[in-house]
This record gives C-alpha cells, structure tokens and sequence, in this order.
C-alpha cells in the first residue's frame, strides 16, 4: 500500500508530467516549422556563402574607405572637393549595395522555394514590407540628402542640427530598419526560406555597423564642437570640417545632439 504522506508528492509530479506533455504540444508546432525551414536552406551552397560575404563586406568597406579620408583626406584630395569626394564615395556605395542585392537575389534564386510561403498572405505581406521598407530608405534619403547619407561627416562635411522629421522622429536608424525590411519583403515574394536566412544576417551585420558608425560619429561630431569652442575663445571664425587636421580623441559633451545615427542601408 502506497505511503499516504507521499501522496501529495505523487499529485504534484503528475501535474509537472502534464505541464510538460502540454508544453510539448504547444511547442512542436514551432519545432516542425524551424526544422522545415532549416530543411529549405542549403547553407553549404556557393552562391548562398558568397551571399554571405557580401554582406557583411558592404559595410565594411565603406566605413574603411570612409575612415581612410577622415584620416588622410585621401579620396578629397583626388578629386580636389570634399563634396565631390563624398559624392565619389556615395557611387561606389551605391554601386556595390547594387551588386550586393544582385548577388543576394541570385542566392536565392538557385535555392528551393518553402511551400509555407506560398500563400497570397505571404505575399502581401511581402509587398507590404517592401512599401514601408523604401518609404523609410527613400524617406530618410530625402531628409538627409546625398552628403548626410553618404557619410559626408567623414569629409567634414557636417550637419547643422539634428534631423527630426520623418521617418527620424519614429525611428533612431530608419534606413537599416527599412534595408532589412526590403530584403525581408522580397523573401518573402520569392517564398525563399534561404532569403530569410539571408536576411537575418543582414540584421546581424547592421546591428555591428551602427555601433562601429554610432561611436565614431558621436567622436566627429564632439571633436567638430571641441574645435568650435577653441576657435570662439581664440575669436576666429569657425569653418567645419575645413579644420579637421588634428584627430586626438574627445568626448561628447552632454546633451550634444548634433548628430543622427544613421547611415546607408539598401539604396
């Protein structure tokens, strides 16, 4: 005969065995729809890791060339402007972006389609993403013109004030939200479980970039004003980025707000 004193104990492993069986239940649903996206992945593909590479390459580059001129004001002074040094550089990241999102597309091309994703309601929320994507990058562009975009500040090249207006006043990084958007977007019109694959590397690879561009441009931007308060006291004018010869390191002041964190994303 069982022990009575350990009949509550008994109670209390069958309703554990139960919360478990019921946690299974609702979590395999979930299970099975990762196990079959991550069976529509051909991650060993070439053109799946070269997709790769390109990626996490584009803002790499750019922010390296981009670095090159802050410190030797290499690329102005090629093209004897800092505007068209600037606009130089603004081609080559629209061009290479280009090329990324070509090699992206064709990833997803030669990969399997997910028949989750074949659906009219995937589809328009495909399309629906690639609406609030390019309104975000096209939004953001507009407010911030090619110089604000194409990391002009490493040219000296600074901005007045800090953009408030749409989409900056919903959003901190408009244009990386709506890259990730857009490439979400055409996943999902493609019914590409390697383009969501895809895509969460894109996310990965703008969360590291914003955080590389966000401290370096907090750093302009504090050196822009250390220089300005010198220039008052000295009572000469100061002219921006025209004084950008020194590069010791500096400290924000606080509450500064001359600054937005953004940068380029799918153009």
């Amino acid at each position: 005969m069982a022990d009575p004193t350990l009949s509550p104990v008994f109670a209390a492993a069958a309703s554990a065995a139960a919360a478990v069986d019921a946690a299974g239940s609702t979590l395999a649903p979930a299970a099975n729809i990762l196990t079959d996206f991550l069976n529509h992945v051909k991650f060993g593909n070439p053109e799946f890791l070269y997709a790769l590479v390109m990626i996490a390459a584009a803002p790499l580059i750019w922010n390296s060339l981009a670095r090159l001129e802050f410190y030797t004001q290499a690329i102005s002074t090629i093209t004897n402007s800092r505007v068209f040094g600037c606009y130089l550089l603004a081609a080559w990241i629209f061009g290479f972006s280009s090329y990324r999102d070509k090699v992206v597309h064709d990833a997803m091309a030669v990969q399997v389609q997910w028949p989750l994703l074949d659906s009219p309601v995937a589809t328009v929320a495909g399309y629906g993403l690639l609406a609030i994507g390019f309104t975000l990058v096209l939004g953001s562009f507009y407010q911030l013109g090619i110089t604000g975009t194409f990391l002009g500040d490493y040219f000296g090249i600074l901005m007045k004030e800090r953009v408030t207006a749409f989409p900056f006043n919903i959003l901190e990084n408009p244009m990386y939200v709506g890259s990730v958007l857009n490439f979400t977007g055409f996943s999902l019109i493609n019914k590409s479980a390697a383009g969501l694959a895809l895509t969460m590397w894109v996310f990965v690879i703008y969360q590291f970039a914003q955080i590389f561009e966000g401290s370096f441009t907090t750093y302009i931007y504090s050196r822009a004003a250390k220089q300005k308060r010198k220039a008052i006291k000295k009572g000469k004018s100061y002219k921006g980025g025209k004084n950008f010869k020194s590069h010791k390191s500096g400290k924000a002041p606080k509450g500064y707000k001359g600054f937005n964190k953004r940068r380029n994303s799918r153009k």
